[in-house]
């Protein structure tokens, strides 16, 4: 499989820690997730706190997130899925804003996989070049989007959410089930209402 590293367990993790854990090797593929700043209201917003509040932080020693962790993701996913806030992404202009930034970095910063946009959410699939890590290059991909997005629509405040949700994928069947996943998101929506990406080199698995 061209360009894509999985997470060895036998090598360091770089742990880089914010609201949530954000584990880094060189070159390994990684599942992205970040939401748009209004996705989810208030209300659930503190039920998020409170739960990861219970749960605390717990790091394991080969950047595996605990059960809990991921349940509580599934949760936050099935959240987003219910179609809280503006939903600007629905916007065809504005998915195009964030889908030029994606593709103009692709093969420079990382190998793009795999992308879904959302009407309130992202989900990526791609492998950092080097030692660019998630971090930053989410961060540029936010800038640039927020930027042209508020040429587009009338928004306040911040496009996006700060945080973000990553997961180095373990192996083959790892990312074949994340690949699986981006490609059934949007089902039942309309088709004008996302956008979806899938590389060529990555098209057997489905």
């Amino acid at each position: 499989m061209p360009h894509i590293t999985f997470l060895n367990r036998h090598s360091d993790i770089l742990i880089q820690c914010g609201h949530l854990p954000h584990w880094f090797q060189p070159e390994a593929v990684q599942f992205i997730t970040f939401r748009l700043a209004d996705s989810l209201p208030q209300t659930k917003l503190q039920e998020l706190a409170l739960m990861r509040e219970a749960l605390g932080r717990r790091e394991t020693k080969d950047g595996e997130l605990t059960a809990e962790e991921e349940r509580l993701e599934d949760i936050v996913d099935g959240w987003l899925m219910q179609g809280y806030g503006s939903c600007v992404l629905r916007n065809a202009q504005c998915r195009q804003f964030l889908e030029e930034a994606l593709f103009f970095n692709d093969k420079h910063t990382y190998h793009l996989h795999a992308f879904v946009i959302m009407p309130n959410h992202v989900h990526i699939l791609l492998s950092p070049i080097g030692e660019n890590s998630v971090i930053p290059i989410v961060s540029k991909l936010k800038r640039y989007s927020s930027r042209m997005i508020k040429q587009c629509v009338a928004t306040d405040g911040n496009v996006w959410q700060r945080e973000m949700f990553d997961r180095m994928m373990r192996g083959e069947d790892d990312f074949a089930h994340k690949l699986a996943y981006i490609v059934n998101n949007p089902n039942g929506l309309p088709e004008d209402s996302y956008s979806l990406y899938v590389a060529d080199n990555v098209q057997y698995l489905l």
